[in-house]
């Protein structure tokens, strides 16, 4: 396994785990509308903290178990693999962003839409790293 599919692996990890668990808290508490304001940003803080400290360690913990050459080296595949993996990802957060700003406005307020435009960058993030673990997978770039 390459170094930079042990990294998609990583974010996807932390990610999903972090703001897997901020969801499944948004959805089993529905009173968390009904929390004064600043009190809102508690869980989402946790969840973002959280999946700082894991890739960070996450980090560290491949910088230290792989060498040097593995860690630097970027050929061809490893750009195009990014580059085809980031294009899908910005297409459907620029989908994603427009339903958020233009649509829910008029349907919802506040922190809900918030958290639909926390769910699309997690769910673009997750499909760049998903796309980069399948690249890899299949060998095809």
């Amino acid at each position: 396994m390459s170094y930079k599919e042990k990294i998609a692996w990583l974010y996807l990890g932390a990610m999903g785990l972090c703001f897997g668990a901020y969801f499944a808290y948004l959805v089993a508490y529905p009173d968390f509308y009904n929390l004064p304001f600043l009190q809102k940003f508690v869980p989402l803080s946790i969840a973002g903290v959280l999946n700082m400290v894991l890739v960070g360690l996450g980090h560290l913990w491949l910088y230290l178990k792989n060498d040097k050459a593995d860690r630097i080296a970027t050929d061809e595949r490893d750009l195009k693999i990014d580059y085809s993996s980031m294009k899908i990802a910005y297409q459907l957060l620029v989908y994603a962003m427009l339903f958020v700003g233009c649509i829910l406005p008029f349907y919802v307020d506040g922190w809900k839409i918030v958290n639909c435009t926390i769910l699309a960058v997690v769910i673009a993030e997750l499909v760049h790293g998903g796309s980069v673990v399948l690249s890899y997978r299949k060998q095809m770039a």
